[in-house]
């Protein structure tokens, strides 16, 4: 009786939050088709412009959550992150290969949502080459301006300057499988390059390669970029490619941007750990601390470190804004409006009945007052922050950890750090230690001319002009 009790409960319950979805769901389309209808003018200064573009799939993935982005003409721009971050899903929506579930896309000035892949001029290089195995190089490259009917000695002149640029003149009238695939990408590109299309796509276009090669076509895609002045998006999971190739970085992680910007800003500056951690090689090392009120960092061991004014400020400046972030959204109203990521995950029913029953799981959409409850939760911690010690993460990069005889006049160094010895990496001019700190890793770069093979300890001293503070609960970047 219990057992039917509690089932009818469930299902009950179950039905009325996909009401609410359901209904949450035709509210966002409607709004959506409204906004279509008005006239939605283009970006003023963007070759290519996402505002606000979101993709789920039917099988309720919820793939890139509200991507935005302005990309200007002649760009080269990077989208790097873990594999599954919705790098190629964006590619491909821009490309037209994926329908956009809502949002906007601009190309050249023109709303092109609507568009077939053929409409938008952009020209796209593939992981696999994509070449037909029954068609000759010269032919593979020719095939797009086959296809688009242009005359036979405008293709034949493009044909040849590309082989020419691409120096695999030698190779027109081979087959595919009679290249190696250094030779076969170069013909992928070739055939973008051939187009003159507005804008080149490339997804993952040297992961088959050997490292030796990669290095090699990564300074080929750079030398043509630079003599083509073609806008460039270009999809990796590897962030080497990403810092020598890019005008701009777009890093992802889980269909969110997590930062955009100069490599150089986004290697120094970076919003948050996974950023400081993605970006790197080796990765930053993160430490778990506390930051005092007397102005200080304090490590598990009791090892602390004074903090400058500024720091401080700085440190004081971070919470301020985030408490008035967190009060905006409540004097908006802002958990009033439909949770995008549930509604447009769950538009449809994701389980069936049996499965829901068995897990005693089933879609939830917030109410304004859970949501309320959890922006006044917030202020209170960043409050607390404020005025109470709280705990914090210590970042700092491999190369500003450095040994006695490395520290220079210009430095700001700790004291000494005692840290216990795990691991030594010889990777030709430089050892990379794997040092044991407060029971956690970290690495730190030193030449390989020291003495220091066979140690058991090491003293060690972190720049901390270099430092970098998180955020413990947020993981975003404080300084």
């Amino acid at each position: 009786m219990v057992k039917n009790k509690e089932k009818k409960l469930l299902k009950e319950r179950y039905k009325q939050e996909m009401t609410r979805i359901k209904e949450s769901y035709k509210k966002m389309i409607q709004e959506e088709e409204k906004r279509h209808k008005e006239k939605i003018e283009p970006p003023s200064n963007a070759f290519i412009s996402l505002r606000g573009v979101n993709k789920v799939y039917d099988n309720y993935v919820y793939a890139v959550h509200d991507f935005s982005l302005d990309i200007e003409k002649d760009e080269l721009v990077v989208f790097v992150g873990p594999s599954g971050c919705g790098k190629s899903t964006t590619l491909r929506m821009i490309a037209g290969l994926e329908e956009i579930t809502t949002g906007d896309l601009f190309i050249d000035g023109k709303l092109a949502n609507e568009l077939s892949a053929k409409e938008r001029d952009v020209s796209m290089v593939f992981q696999n080459y994509a070449l037909y195995p029954h068609m000759s190089i010269f032919d593979n490259i020719a095939f797009s301006l086959q296809v688009r009917h242009y005359p036979k000695e405008e293709i034949e002149k493009r044909v040849k300057e590309t082989a020419k640029t691409l120096q695999i003149e030698d190779y027109l009238y081979r087959f595919p499988k009679e290249l190696s695939g250094g030779q076969r990408q170069r013909v992928a590109l070739g055939r973008a390059i051939a187009r003159q299309a507005k804008v080149f796509l490339m997804d993952e276009p040297l992961s088959n390669l050997d490292a030796k090669l990669r290095v090699s076509m990564r300074s080929e895609i750079i030398r043509l970029h630079n003599e083509f002045k073609t806008t460039t998006i270009y999809v990796t999971h590897d962030q080497a490619e990403a810092m020598t190739m890019a005008d701009k970085i777009v890093i992802m992680k889980d269909g969110i941007i997590q930062q955009v910007g100069a490599p150089e800003i986004i290697y120094n500056h970076p919003k948050n750990t996974f950023v400081a951690n993605f970006i790197g090689s080796p990765a930053m090392n993160l430490v778990n601390a506390s930051y005092s009120h007397k102005g200080e960092i304090v490590f598990l061991d009791g090892t602390s470190i004074p903090l400058s004014s500024s720091e401080i400020k700085a440190h004081n400046d971070f919470y301020l804004s985030e408490i008035a972030r967190v009060e905006k959204l409540i004097a908006d109203k802002a958990y009033e409006e439909p949770d995008r990521n549930i509604v447009l995950t769950y538009h449809k029913e994701p389980l069936s009945w049996k499965t829901i029953f068995k897990k005693k799981e089933y879609p939830h959409i917030k109410s304004s007052e859970e949501k309320l409850a959890e922006l006044n939760d917030e202020r209170k911690y960043y409050q607390d922050c404020l005025e109470k010690d709280h705990d914090i993460i210590f970042g700092i990069r491999p190369e500003d950890i450095h040994l006695k005889d490395e520290i220079s006049k210009k430095m700001r160094l700790t004291s000494p750090i005692e840290t216990k010895v795990d691991l030594f990496e010889l990777l030709g001019s430089e050892y990379h230690l794997h040092l044991i700190f407060n029971e956690e890793s970290l690495i730190a770069k030193c030449e390989n001319d020291k003495e220091i093979k066979g140690k058991k300890t090491l003293e060690v001293y972190f720049d901390l002009r270099k430092m970098h503070i998180f955020d413990k609960k947020n993981e975003r970047a404080i300084f």
